[in-house]
């Protein structure tokens, strides 16, 4: 199927769609500058200006596509004139201006709402997190550090991060003579979701699904986002039967799940291909994702819903 016909490109830190862009110095340089106590800013957590800040001070800022917006955004799913984010002494408001594609609080639809420290704030697709307080300079270069680890829409750990760790686990299997496996976990009919639904709602079912899979997964194990509609999954101290055992929990806990996006139900399933490290497996782990990913793809043209160890 044409969904099927993609590139599959298996370079560790190459960039994807949808995935973290690495932060660079010039990004953390723009926040060299001291602020003054009580201040707060919006920081951009993905796209090509990722961990831009954008400094509020008291006042209304528009956001929106407008070129004469404080916050503007070049982004399809944003509004001319999207929303406003207030600014008084006591508090700090965004407000949606009837926007086509909504503005979001922490995951929550909204007209007009409040935000504290941390909140995430969403306009259309764009994702920001919103930064206030006496020492925001120290919470602003956390979170740019935190960037480099994070995807931005899942909120679980990026490709980049999934790699680093692979390393170190098959050098610490090795050293110490024990198991290690990998999964490689794809949404299926991912592109149906997206032009049935739309682009917002393929985004909310991503967030969901990456909520899911955490939940089912034990505590040593270690997910994240590959990139696209694809998951990673490290199984430390863990063999193939045992992989197998918990990958049908974890695609179980997927397909009972009830998905929905402003009232529409979304039906989910997950294939997943699994494969245990072997003595001639690089050390980069190239080779042990390669072969997780050749079965996932026999999941996936066997039916799909499927997990595949061998």
């Amino acid at each position: 199927m044409a969904e099927e016909k993609k590139t599959r490109d298996r370079n560790p830190f190459s960039a994807t769609n949808n995935t973290t862009t690495t932060i660079t110095e010039t990004l953390v340089e723009r926040g060299s500058r001291r602020k003054e106590p009580g201040e707060s800013c919006l920081v951009l957590l993905m796209g090509p200006d990722i961990g831009k800040r954008f400094p509020l001070g008291e006042g209304k800022h528009l956001v929106g596509r407008d070129s004469e917006a404080l916050i503007s955004l070049r982004e399809a799913s944003v509004s001319r004139h999207h929303a406003e984010v207030v600014v008084d002494d006591s508090q700090v408001v965004v407000r949606d201006m009837g926007s086509t594609n909504g503005t979001y609080v922490n995951d929550g639809l909204v007209t007009s709402s409040t935000v504290s420290d941390g909140d995430i704030v969403k306009f259309g697709r764009v994702i920001f997190k919103f930064l206030c307080g006496s020492n925001i300079e120290n919470a602003y270069h956390q979170e740019i550090y935190r960037l480099t680890t994070t995807d931005p829409m899942t909120q679980l750990f990026n490709r980049r991060y999934l790699m680093e760790t692979l390393v170190r686990e098959i050098s610490r299997a090795r050293r110490y003579h024990h198991e290690l496996s990998f999964a490689m976990v794809d949404l299926d009919h991912f592109k149906h979701v997206n032009d049935t639904y739309g682009h917002l709602a393929g985004d909310h079912v991503l967030k969901m699904v990456g909520r899911s899979l955490q939940r089912s997964l034990r505590r040593p194990d270690i997910l994240a986002r590959y990139g696209g509609e694809e998951f990673g999954v490290i199984f430390p101290e863990t063999g193939l039967e045992a992989v197998i055992e918990v990958s049908e929990r974890l695609r179980e806990s997927v397909a009972k799940r009830a998905y929905t996006f402003d009232g529409f139900p979304i039906p989910i399933t997950i294939s997943m291909g699994v494969a245990a490290l072997s003595p001639d497996d690089s050390a980069d782990g190239i080779d042990l994702i390669q072969r997780a990913d050749e079965r996932l793809m026999a999941a996936k043209s066997g039916g799909r819903n499927k997990v595949v160890g061998s």
